[in-house]
């Protein structure tokens, strides 16, 4: 089974320095809104996944951890797919920054619907913390306002 643990944190946009960084431009949307078994699909430039998401704990470090599953499909099915989406489609920029651990932190620049929402993700192994950026402000994996499931359902 795959298993995904991750934090999630608002930031401080004016101590984020992202010149240069390599990012990508992501389309997401969803086929199922259930939480306790969402599907999602992703476009990031030309590779498309679909990804299949049991339902979220927070744990005792305040990650959040689910069961995850993802897998490749090809793009013309992704558009396809995405006639069947179940609320809006977010579209967001992921930079790629460095952690002050050596981590590379996802940093999510919402557009359209989200505009303004910038959301910093960093993938950990169960029992572990990261070394936090001074860029980081507030721990927000457990609070389902700023999933991306919520999201599509809900303009921020």
């Amino acid at each position: 089974m795959g298993q995904e643990t991750e934090f999630k944190y608002l930031i401080d946009t004016t101590k984020i320095s992202i010149l240069g960084l390599p990012c990508k431009n992501i389309s997401q949307w969803y086929l199922s809104v259930d939480p306790a078994r969402c599907v999602r699909v992703r476009q990031a430039g030309m590779q498309a996944y679909i990804t299949i998401k049991g339902k979220s704990t927070v744990n005792a470090e305040g990650a959040q951890t689910c069961p995850e599953f993802e897998y490749d499909i090809p793009y013309d099915d992704s558009i396809e797919l995405k006639e069947m989406a179940i609320g809006q489609i977010i579209n967001k920029n992921r930079v790629f920054v460095p952690g002050p651990d050596g981590r590379t932190w996802e940093v999510d620049f919402f557009y359209g619907l989200h505009l303004g929402l910038v959301i910093a993700e960093c993938e950990v192994r169960a029992g572990y913390s990261p070394v936090l950026p001074d860029w980081v402000t507030k721990n927000v994996s457990g609070d389902p306002i700023y999933s991306n499931l919520w999201l599509s359902q809900n303009p921020f």
